[in-house]
């Protein structure tokens, strides 16, 4: 028997980790209430607040395998949207100076960009049973009763929630809240890493060349790298990467003068062979004051809150993705 369904929940932010938080209550709460202040889009396409989004995207065996338990048939409808699969028997992948040996490596991946498999769970989402995505509302901040949160605020009116899961991003605007109001101002670390990406598609044709997928890192060395995968619209989806202030540049002649510095011709040979359809300027990932990946997490465990604060708001308030730890792109 299944349990009887309670409670009003709010999950802020309608991304990737919020859509699947929101499947992954929905049958246990009386109603799940997803607001993304982002006017999403009606088919797949990139989000200024998601600059990763044009970045490469490969859904791995185990996400896959729960996908295909939460969402019955996605992996069809992904495929039908044009997703492909790739396994080790068709990979070209450079690594210390040679290819790994291609065969089977286990179960088959499935490459598609960022915004057709986040459309494909949008879509699948917002048809749960209790479940609603609402687009273009801002949550500004929560509700208290005390110290316990009741709701939240979304464009100046009160909504009210029995639990509120903040999955807005690493610019929260609860997080910043709660530290203003100082309610709760959980340590943060920052750990910068500085490395750069180049991102965008060529058209695809069955004959480019022999395998599935490339990639290829020049490591140890200059640990610049490449990868390029096929995805969706017949098209092949290319990164590029550098350290160090090694940026891939965003030019015709930038990139593929980085692309033949790569330890495997493959790369620049597939570039220059493919009629480029759309580039997409460089994307750092910053750390002050230079382009770098930056991370940044929020614990909040008991010995640090001597107060008992968190014990406090956790049971009506959780927060998951990048706003605990955020690892990933910011355009530069």
């Amino acid at each position: 028997m299944s349990a009887q369904r309670q409670g009003r929940v709010v999950v802020v932010g309608g991304s990737v980790a919020g859509l699947l938080t929101a499947r992954a209550i929905a049958p246990y709460a009386e109603s799940v209430v997803v607001l993304e202040r982002d006017r999403l889009p009606d088919s797949p396409a990139p989000r200024g607040r998601v600059p990763q989004g044009r970045h490469l995207h490969l859904l791995l065996s185990a996400g896959l395998d729960r996908l295909r338990d939460w969402f019955p048939g996605i992996e069809a409808e992904l495929e039908s949207r044009g997703a492909v699969r790739v396994d080790g028997t068709g990979a070209w992948i450079h690594q210390g100076g040679a290819y790994r040996a291609r065969g089977d490596w286990g179960r088959p991946a499935l490459s598609q960009t960022r915004p057709l498999l986040e459309h494909v769970v949008r879509s699948r989402v917002a048809a749960l049973p209790g479940v609603t995505v609402e687009r273009g509302v801002t949550v500004t901040g929560v509700t208290r009763s005390g110290r316990r949160v009741t709701g939240v605020v979304a464009d100046g009116r009160e909504r009210p929630a029995d639990l509120v899961v903040d999955c807005s991003g690493r610019s929260s605007r609860i997080a910043h809240d709660l530290a203003q109001s100082h309610v709760l101002e959980p340590p943060v670390t920052h750990v910068g890493i500085d490395i750069g990406y180049t991102s965008f598609t060529m058209r695809r044709a069955a004959d480019d060349f022999e395998g599935q997928f490339l990639v290829c890192s020049d490591n140890p060395g200059s640990f610049r790298g490449g990868a390029v995968l096929p995805v969706e619209d017949d098209r092949w989806q290319v990164t590029l990467a550098g350290v160090h202030g090694d940026v891939p540049p965003a030019t015709d002649d930038g990139i593929a003068d980085f692309a033949a510095s790569l330890p495997t011709p493959a790369v620049a040979q597939l570039i220059e062979r493919c009629e480029r359809r759309l580039r997409r300027r460089h994307l750092p990932v910053p750390v002050e004051p230079a382009a770098a990946l930056r991370e940044t997490t929020r614990p909040s465990p008991r010995a640090r809150d001597p107060r008992g604060r968190v014990e406090q708001l956790r049971p009506h308030l959780r927060a998951g993705d990048d706003v605990v730890c955020a690892a990933g792109s910011r355009p530069g």
